[in-house]
């Protein structure tokens, strides 16, 4: 009985720690946003040996303009020499099993693009049509100038897409509908690579500053980051893996420059010109 038991046992913690294992490798799937998930290391099939047949630039071209900003300098809180300090996995094989499993994944959200969503995808094409609670992308406004709160989003947006083009560039991934056409766009595909997701990149350092700002919202807006993330790929635009790093690249971004004096100065002035003026709307801690 003693062995029957044992036997029942092992069996038992076998199976909840594979199913447990494929949860894990699924989370980054998920509809609601786990950031314990999003900091694990994904487990995916690298080709390392050859490059995948089909990449970005043999379906595509680059925008002129967008080709510019491959090189990272003048990024406003790191220095040169901590560039290195920021990396990022290559993203998974086009023949691998992950990616046809994301590519399902893809297919099966076109079940959520309902006439508002495609409005709401369609806004977030540009920075002023993200929105983080009540503050939107246009309260944010980033690169106007208007007021050192402007100035900060403006610095940490522009840092982390310095990096996400150059990582476009380097892993040249094709866009997922090239791979399956049941993916079917629903916007213009953009004229870049699609790992990583500049637009994860842009929502989650906002969101990671912002909570700097007011902490007690940070569940919310990390959540309001993942919507924005998440949409892109409901849109058909980018894969799952391309949303986890987005969030990698922000997240080691601003563990590096979250400490620095600079930075930390910049915060407290920001949220000083944020408080004192009727221009912002009010965030309740």
């Amino acid at each position: 009985m003693k062995i029957v038991l044992s036997l029942f046992f092992i069996f038992s913690c076998a199976k909840y720690s594979k199913s447990r294992r494929e949860r894990e490798q699924d989370s980054i799937f998920d509809l609601q946003f786990s950031e314990a998930v999003f900091q694990e290391k994904p487990q995916w099939e690298v080709n390392h040996k050859s490059p995948s047949a089909i990449s970005f630039t043999s379906t595509q071209k680059w925008s002129v303009f967008l080709k510019r900003r491959l090189k990272i300098k003048n990024t406003k809180y790191l220095e040169e020499s901590e560039y290195e300090k920021i990396s990022l996995l290559a993203p998974p094989s086009n023949k691998s099993k992950f990616v046809a499993q994301e590519l399902e994944s893809l297919k099966k959200l076109k079940r959520l693009r309902t006439r508002d969503k495609i409005d709401e995808i369609r806004r977030e094409k540009s920075f002023g049509g993200f929105k983080f609670g009540p503050l939107n992308g246009y309260f944010i406004d980033t690169y106007s100038g208007a007021d050192e709160f402007s100035d900060l989003m403006t610095h940490v947006v522009d840092d982390v897409t310095a990096f996400a083009f150059f990582y476009k560039n380097k892993y040249n991934r094709v866009r997922p509908h090239f791979l399956d056409e049941g993916v079917e766009p629903v916007i213009v595909v953009p004229r870049h690579p699609a790992y990583p997701s500049a637009h994860s990149a842009q929502a989650f350092i906002v969101a990671m500053t912002l909570s700097e700002l007011f902490p007690s919202l940070r569940s919310k807006f990390m959540k309001d980051a993942y919507r924005i993330a998440k949409n892109r790929e409901v849109a058909g635009v980018h894969y799952p893996s391309d949303t986890w790093a987005g969030y990698s690249l922000a997240r080691q971004y601003f563990e590096l420059i979250r400490k620095k004096s600079q930075f930390v100065e910049d915060l407290k002035l920001a949220k000083k010109i944020y408080l004192s003026t009727n221009a912002y709307p009010r965030l309740s801690e």
